[in-house]
């Protein structure tokens, strides 16, 4: 079965409306100059597939502070579990409400990782901002505060 032909008949099982709950669009890699296009799935197009195929969910916050949360996901479908984590920053989001934005994320990936959808160039809606980023590079000093708030929740949970 071609790519096309298994994204049709998950969008017709799960109702997805084309004009509703997906759009696509087509990105140039900076490397090599490529072109891909790629099918884009907003919320409500997740939400659907969640539904439909009776994904299960679990998140757990991994952190939650006013500059950064992270997220982790974890699903269960038909016999499969995977686990993925969403997080927000100022540098990938566009809002400031960074927890929701992470929980949004760990969702929508979670869902194309158990329904194998991020094989046939389709990811979230939410994922744009770091595909097309306007400042999304992290300087060094950024990094290492971020890595030595997570090296510090990791402690603060093995104790």
């Amino acid at each position: 079965m071609e790519t096309n032909e298994i994204l049709n008949k998950l969008f017709e099982e799960c109702n997805l409306n084309k004009k509703e709950d997906l759009f696509s669009k087509k990105f140039k890699d900076k490397k090599t100059g490529k072109v891909t296009q790629m099918t884009i799935i907003k919320k409500s197009g997740i939400e659907k597939i969640i539904s439909h195929k009776k994904i299960k969910i679990t998140y757990d916050i991994i952190c939650s502070e006013p500059l950064f949360a992270s997220v982790k996901a974890k699903g269960e479908y038909n016999g499969i579990y995977a686990e993925t984590t969403g997080s927000a920053f100022p540098k990938n989001s566009t809002n400031n409400y960074y927890l929701e934005m992470a929980e949004k994320r760990s969702m929508s990936r979670i869902v194309l990782k158990l329904t194998n959808l991020s094989f046939y160039n389709v990811m979230g809606e939410d994922e744009l901002i770091d595909q097309n980023p306007t400042n999304n590079s992290l300087n060094q000093s950024e990094i290492s505060d971020i890595s030595n708030k997570l090296e510090a929740l990791k402690d603060k949970k093995s104790n």
